[in-house]
């Protein structure tokens, strides 16, 4: 990207939603090959606040439908 190059808010916020639903993506696929027990639970519970960071993202772009 050139230095000069203006970036706007929604740019960095629709970036920031990409790693979040990527990062959604991870946990949720570390917790299906956990078959059950603590660490299955703690992958979908990192994954519900990473959903929850995705709809808080969605909702600054205007984009309720996460």
């Amino acid at each position: 990207m050139h230095a000069n190059k203006k970036i706007a808010w929604t740019d960095v916020i629709e970036m920031a939603l990409s790693i979040e639903i990527q990062a959604y993506d991870l946990y949720r696929t570390m917790a299906d090959r956990r078959a059950q027990g603590g660490a299955q639970d703690a992958f979908l519970s990192i994954a519900q606040m990473e959903k929850s960071h995705m709809k808080m993202l969605a909702k600054m772009l205007g984009d309720d439908s996460i």
